[in-house]
């Protein structure tokens, strides 16, 4: 692999919310930047937005020869990676008696499936003693009436957190997660729930304690820090990012 001063961040989901904040932290801090996505156009303009030394590449993370191209791209330019974010994320709404298989299979395709081949097939591309940071949520510990796919997915991204931890070890490769509470984002609109499952989640909220909704940057500073030299004793953590909505 070719040499570079600069050490080198991958974030999947990066043309918006937490990967797009993310990528601003790092560019900041002088990194380069590789972000991911599966719309062109929105990646085109976060890399305008965005500005530095930053590049992008199309993948669908629920494709598995998207991620093989990716890595066969990034293999041939000799980049290697210090940290993996894996941002790409989303929602759906629905009872046990409503969601569609659709949905099912696209939640679970994004959030589980797709966290999980982003790490399997861009782990041999991670420096020895490099970071990899999965996106949870506070849903993995609640048990919120329509949220039970949504919820189900991210408690296996926490479960894949503390594995890849261990089985990471021997490249001294860090895993931890950020557990983000109700942050401003696009999130909601794209999961689209109907008036009613809006009046069934706003019902069943816990409370955050610091009567406020989050922001896209604050939980972009929690994953810069897990990747600094500060978190250095931290392995296999889920980090909350929630306003205290967790212990409500």
């Amino acid at each position: 692999m070719k040499e570079n001063s600069k050490r080198t961040v991958l974030i999947t989901g990066g043309s918006s919310g937490i990967g797009l904040a993310s990528a601003k932290k790092y560019i900041e801090q002088n990194y380069q930047v590789i972000i991911v996505g599966k719309t062109e156009d929105k990646l085109i303009t976060a890399v305008n937005e965005i500005g530095g030394d930053i590049s992008s590449y199309v993948v669908d993370v629920t494709q598995i020869d998207n991620l093989k191209d990716l890595y066969e791209q990034l293999w041939m330019q000799q980049i290697e990676i210090d940290i993996l974010v894996t941002s790409a994320g989303l929602g759906k709404f629905g009872s046990v008696l409503d969601v569609s298989e659709k949905d099912y299979d696209l939640v679970m395709n994004t959030n589980t499936k797709g966290t999980f081949f982003t790490v399997s097939i861009l782990k041999p591309l991670i420096k020895r003693g490099g970071h990899v940071v999965l996106i949870s949520s506070f849903l993995a510990s609640k048990h919120i009436p329509l949220t039970s796919v949504l919820s189900s997915s991210k408690i296996a991204v926490e479960t894949f957190t503390k594995i890849f931890a261990r089985e990471f070890l021997d490249d001294k490769i860090k895993v931890n997660a950020i557990s983000p509470g109700s942050i401003k984002s696009n999130f909601m609109s794209f999961a689209n729930p109907t008036e009613e499952q809006q009046k069934i989640l706003t019902a069943n909220m816990p409370k955050i304690l610091l009567e406020k909704r989050g922001e896209a940057i604050q939980v972009a500073d929690a994953i810069c820090f897990l990747t600094s030299e500060k978190a250095d004793y931290i392995n296999g953590a889920i980090l909350s990012v929630d306003g205290g909505i967790s212990v409500s």
